[in-house]
């Protein structure tokens, strides 16, 4: 799992001048909450698989079927969804958007542990890609409330959050899995997204001038100006393939690690050291963005 930085409907804070007093504090407790939605979603996805199996779903190609519609479903729920709350983000704030994406989150995650069928599981996993969208909106509110020159370092320590996170959620679940059951890591994973949420209510600051009618963007004008901008597009094709080259391992990797163990291993735990162990590396290189971005620039760091 890759961490994606997207800055949807994010302005420099230079531009506006808008920095509150209290920024380190809003970035610390943004961090962590980042980091803390990672660990929960790291609950679910290593184990989809094997969930499928709980709620009926076989023989193994039915298996393997559903396992990458699942992914699939959310990814472009996501994909259609972010737009459209970059737009709101321009229009109501940044803060709200990550409550929405965390709390609105957690619920969703805990209501799949009580799915009973495939069908049911994908609706949620759906509504999972439509509603959540945790980094995209963490990226674009601490971009918007930190200072300009501290803007790579924040950046930097976003992404190290989230790649801790993504490291240590599939352990975390893979152990909470084999002590209560896959069930019951939705429902902790549900409870620390909203308690991510809760943090950044409590103790992230936003100050954010509602835009005049005049002022506000338009959806589909922006939309367009990005789709057609010489740089953003490559960019976006880049992206693409570098997911594309991960995700198509993703749905199956537990059930290989399955099928390579033995009679009695804890599977559920080898399934989520798997997922974790390419994230551990990812955070490590974070920490060294800020320095790479200082020498090469950020258009250096993304070719690197």
């Amino acid at each position: 799992m890759r961490f994606r930085p997207k800055i949807i409907g994010a302005r420099p804070s230079h531009v506006s001048g808008d920095v509150s007093p209290s920024w380190r504090t809003s970035l610390y407790a943004t961090c962590l909450a980042q980091g803390t939605a990672m660990v929960a979603f790291g609950f679910v996805l290593p184990f989809l698989p094997l969930y499928l199996r709980e709620i009926g779903v076989g023989p193994e190609s039915a298996v393997v079927f559903w396992s990458g519609t699942l992914v699939t479903s959310t990814a472009v729920a996501l994909a259609i969804a972010s737009p459209i709350w970059g737009v709101i983000a321009d229009r109501r704030g940044r803060k709200v958007m990550v409550l929405r994406a965390m709390i609105v989150g957690g619920v969703i995650l805990a209501l799949m542990g009580a799915v009973q069928n495939v069908f049911e599981l994908l609706g949620l996993r759906i509504l999972q890609g439509a509603f959540t969208g945790t980094i995209a909106a963490s990226t674009a509110l601490v971009a918007t409330t930190v200072p300009r020159e501290r803007l790579a370092y924040s950046m930097g320590l976003l992404q190290t959050s989230a790649y801790l996170g993504i490291s240590a959620g599939p352990v975390l679940g893979g152990v909470i899995a084999e002590a209560v059951g896959i069930r019951g890591s939705f429902f902790v994973a549900g409870a620390l997204l909203v308690g991510a949420g809760l943090v950044v209510w409590q103790l992230v600051h936003e100050h954010f001038p509602m835009p005049s009618t005049q002022a506000r963007p338009r959806f589909l004008r922006s939309l367009g100006a990005g789709l057609t901008s010489p740089t953003l597009m490559p960019l976006l094709v880049a992206l693409l393939l570098i997911q594309l080259s991960t995700a198509v391992v993703f749905p199956i990797l537990p059930l290989f690690v399955e099928k390579i163990s033995s009679a009695g291993d804890p599977v559920k735990l080898y399934s989520g050291l798997a997922f974790g162990a390419t994230a551990v590396f990812s955070a490590l290189a974070a920490l060294s963005y800020t320095r790479v971005v200082g020498r090469t620039g950020y258009r250096g760091l993304l070719i690197l």
